[in-house]
């Protein structure tokens, strides 16, 4: 069984075509308010390329993801790949690139200063994420240094999962928009269990296997 998603974004709908295996999941997903930061509806009309063109942000905003035959979901690359592949043209998305600051892009700055490339490299690094991590932000979040390590992971899980999401080589389980929506929630919520959950969904999307040359590869692998 499928069904059609609708996310309203500045006023239009988007659509989203999803299958039962990952449905539950994306409907505890889909409760997001955010509207989404201008750099990302800057792009989200471009044209896609790659395998998966209806999955990527061209087909977000178009409608394509409403047509019954399109299902998008299964492939996902871990934070790793996304690391140790900063360099490698067409492996980031060409308007998401690792110089872009993490907050224009999610709406929040968990990190302050930081850029999307920063953030990734928190992979396998964690207590450099920790020193960087927004004091303010975390607020009465508690135990602190178990909140602090959850800010880390789901910083460099959502930098994965907008690029699994964005690249139309990867077919995967959630939208550009809902990444972002669900990211700023998650951290504006200053809630453990809120944070720790959307991590573990991201986690769980971004190591689905990756359809990149390279494949998935651990946060260390130089």
């Amino acid at each position: 069984m499928s069904e059609n998603k609708k996310i309203t974004v500045n006023g239009d709908e988007l659509n989203h075509h999803s299958d039962s295996s990952a449905d539950e999941k994306r409907r505890q997903i889909l409760k997001g308010s955010l509207a989404v930061p201008p750099v990302v509806m800057s792009i989200m009309g471009k044209p896609a390329f790659g395998g998966h063109p209806q999955c990527g942000l061209s087909g977000q905003l178009s409608g394509n993801l409403s047509d019954a035959d399109v299902v998008c979901g299964g492939e996902g690359c871990t934070p790793g790949y996304y690391k140790n592949h900063r360099a490698d043209l067409g492996a980031w998305h060409q308007d998401l690139q690792p110089d872009l600051l993490y907050s224009n892009v999610f709406g929040i700055d968990p990190f302050p200063g930081k850029t999307l490339g920063q953030v990734i490299g928190y992979c396998g690094e964690e207590q450099v994420g920790v020193d960087d991590c927004n004091q303010s932000l975390l607020g009465a979040c508690t135990p602190t240094s178990a909140c602090e390590n959850l800010f880390v992971q789901l910083g460099f899980h959502s930098v994965a999962a907008l690029q699994n999401a964005a690249l139309a080589n990867v077919s995967y389980d959630l939208t550009v928009v809902e990444v972002v929506q669900q990211t700023y929630n998650a951290y504006y919520s200053g809630d453990k269990n809120t944070i720790d959950t959307f991590k573990t969904d991201l986690d769980d999307f971004n190591n689905q296997g990756c359809p990149m040359d390279g494949g998935n590869i651990n946060c260390n692998k130089k």
